[in-house]
Parts: structure tokens; C-alpha cells; sequence
């Protein structure tokens, strides 16, 4: 997406842009291209909304940034360790769909677990974590695989009859 800027001056000429950018690579929709192009002036706010709207319609459409964040969270493992100070398991994981909360029960691979703490890239304590995040969380009772799926699950109960199904399935 570009956002064509300083419309308000009057030597702006928008069509020149969007020639400029078909003439370097950039193909913007109103010359037959897909790239979406808003001629915008900030100085004066004009266009601001459309360019909201526009944007928002993108990110629904090509990179499907507006997910549900009700939904329990699925994320998948990126990194695991053994913390220094404490000894226990955690694992940074990227939410890939829903809503991970600090409070969340997981099943990730054969194992379950419950989230005891969650931080954000700055090393930040956080509640609450959304689609594209990447997070670092402990509470897992087993070492977890890069690679491997994390869902949260309703409970404890509910996560170790997963395990346990999922156990059996693959004695």
C-alpha cells in the first residue's frame, strides 16, 4: 500500500506519482497493477479515513491481520530452554491465530501445561498476546519441541484428555 502524501500543495500531481512508481517497479491499481495507492494529504486530513478503510480492507484481505481474538489462541514453538534463574521449561511461541492470555491451560505435543508468566519481545510482562506476536511463556511440564503446535485449551481437565488420547493414538 502507498499513501500518496501532500496532496494540498498545489504542484502536487498524483497521476505523475502513480507513473512514477509503475515506472519503478511499483504497480498501483488504478493503472491496471495491484499495489493500492491513496492520495492523502496529513495537513489536512483529507483522505485519512479512506486511507484507514483501505488499509483495514487490505489487511482482511491479503495478510489476514484482523483475526478473531476470541478464539482460543494456536500458536506454534520457536525457541525452547531451561531458564537460568528457575530452572523451569519455557519456550517463545508465535500466536498464529486467537488470543493467548497469561492465565491460558495449553496442550503443546504430548504434554499440557498452564501459562505462569508471558513476555512480550522487550522482555516486558504482558496479559494478554494477539496474532503475529511473538511471546516468551514458562508453565510447560515437559520440554517442548520447536515446531510444535501449542492450543490452548477450556482446562485442565479438558487438556489432559487430549494428552492422554493423543498419548494412546501414538503408542
Amino acid at each position: 500500500m502507498v499513501a500518496i502524501n501532500k496532496i494540498d500543495r498545489p504542484e502536487a500531481d498524483v497521476e505523475n506519482v502513480l507513473f512514477d512508481l509503475e515506472n519503478n517497479g511499483v504497480a498501483p491499481e488504478d493503472l491496471g497493477g495491484t499495489v493500492v495507492c491513496v492520495p492523502i494529504s496529513a495537513k489536512e486530513k483529507v483522505n485519512i479515513n479512506l486511507l484507514e478503510n483501505k488499509l483495514e480492507a487490505l489487511a482482511e484481505k491479503k495478510l489476514n491481520l484482523l483475526e478473531d481474538h476470541s478464539m482460543k489462541a494456536q500458536c506454534i514453538v520457536i525457541e525452547s530452554n531451561i531458564d537460568e534463574k528457575g530452572g523451569q521449561t519455557t519456550a517463545s511461541i508465535l500466536i498464529k491465530k486467537g488470543m493467548l492470555r497469561s492465565t491460558d491451560t495449553f496442550v503443546c505435543g504430548l504434554n499440557e501445561g498452564k501459562v505462569k508468566f508471558m513476555k512480550d519481545d522487550n522482555g516486558k510482562p504482558i496479559k494478554e498476546a494477539f496474532p503475529g506476536q511473538a511471546v516468551h511463556i514458562g508453565g510447560f511440564r515437559a520440554f517442548p519441541e520447536v515446531g510444535s503446535p501449542l492450543y490452548v485449551v477450556e482446562d485442565l481437565k479438558e487438556a489432559n484428555m487430549i494428552v492422554d488420547t493423543l498419548k494412546t493414538r501414538y503408542k
